[in-house]
């Protein structure tokens, strides 16, 4: 295994990989998120397929991945992990994603997206020397963290989805989706709420996360974020995954009760009574077509650690306790 290089702090990377004023803002916004939960992490830039990925790695145990969804970075984590026992939490920004190299999802066709995501999995857990990992994973991460365990069962340990993931049982999609995989309504939608506090305040409750619950750490280095050169990229994963009025364009992406049913690893899913993909009912039925799955509902909206990170700490270790 190649040592990755080390970095002194998530603005070291941005001075050192990228040095764009936005990226030095979200590096900056990060780490005053990261001393306002008290996190400390190792800092690295991993190679992986397709390019280098931004990790911070923090806490000792056994090593579970973070895996976030779409718009999102790493950032979203850090109310949680302050919660965390004996973990060595390992979070990452996806491709195109915060600190992470740049990537145009316009490359990849509907078919092969999922192709995609299996390969940069495989290659992070083979770029961080693990032959496995637990992972907890949100939204459009979490459905990445279920092609995985379904094309690559033997890199998954258990899965933790902690926010309903897209594509389950149905290939239908919230009308946002629709509405944003046609450029110009995106282009519309963008150009009337660029990023901002307000924006991103909107956004949370949407989701059905209460802003009350939010501190102003985490919404400064989500607007940060989108403020980023390359979070148009996130925008273009959308516009590849989906097609209007809304749904998956691809029968490989959206998971029915057959492919359910072959996730043997031990799965929980933690599901907010809000959560704008769909209610609790929506998640047993998916629970129901799985040979070792549970739902917990907690939280309130589609990022349950935000407004309960201590009860989402204790259900992920018990997830791994067995």
């Amino acid at each position: 295994m190649i040592t990755p290089p080390r970095f002194a702090s998530p603005l070291d990377v941005a001075h050192r990989h990228f040095g764009s004023a936005a990226h030095l803002a979200y590096a900056t916004s990060l780490e005053a998120l990261m001393a306002e939960h008290q996190v400390q992490a190792d800092v690295a830039m991993v190679e992986t397929d397709p390019g280098p990925t931004f990790t911070l790695d923090t806490g000792a145990g056994e090593p579970v991945l973070f895996v976030h969804g779409t718009p999102a970075t790493s950032a979203v984590w850090m109310p949680l992990i302050p919660h965390l026992n004996d973990i060595r939490a390992i979070l990452v920004d996806r491709p195109g994603h915060g600190l992470s190299g740049d990537f145009d999802y316009r490359t990849v066709p509907a078919d092969a997206i999922r192709d995609h995501a299996v390969k940069y999995l495989e290659s992070l857990l083979d770029a961080l020397d693990l032959r496995s990992a637990t992972f907890v994973a949100s939204s459009y991460g979490g459905l990445w963290a279920m092609w995985l365990a379904l094309d690559r069962p033997e890199r998954v340990e258990r899965l933790v989805l902690a926010g309903a993931p897209p594509g389950m049982l149905s290939p239908r999609l919230p009308l946002i989706f629709g509405l944003l995989s046609v450029p110009a309504i995106a282009g519309v939608m963008n150009r009337m709420s660029p990023p901002s506090a307000r924006a991103t305040r909107r956004f949370f409750r949407q989701m059905g996360d209460p802003v009350t619950h939010l501190d102003e750490t985490v919404i400064q280095a989500f607007t940060d974020a989108q403020r980023l050169p390359g979070a148009g990229s996130q925008l273009h994963n959308i516009q590849r995954a989906a097609r209007f009025p809304g749904r998956f364009d691809h029968r490989s992406l959206w998971l029915d009760a057959a492919d359910l049913a072959r996730i043997t690893q031990s799965t929980r899913f933690l599901w907010g009574p809000k959560d704008f993909l769909g209610d609790p009912d929506h998640g047993r039925r998916i629970v129901d077509a799985m040979p070792d799955a549970e739902l917990q509902v907690i939280g309130t909206g589609h990022l349950p650690w935000l407004q309960d990170p201590s009860g989402v700490a204790r259900a992920v270790e018990r997830t791994l306790a067995g």
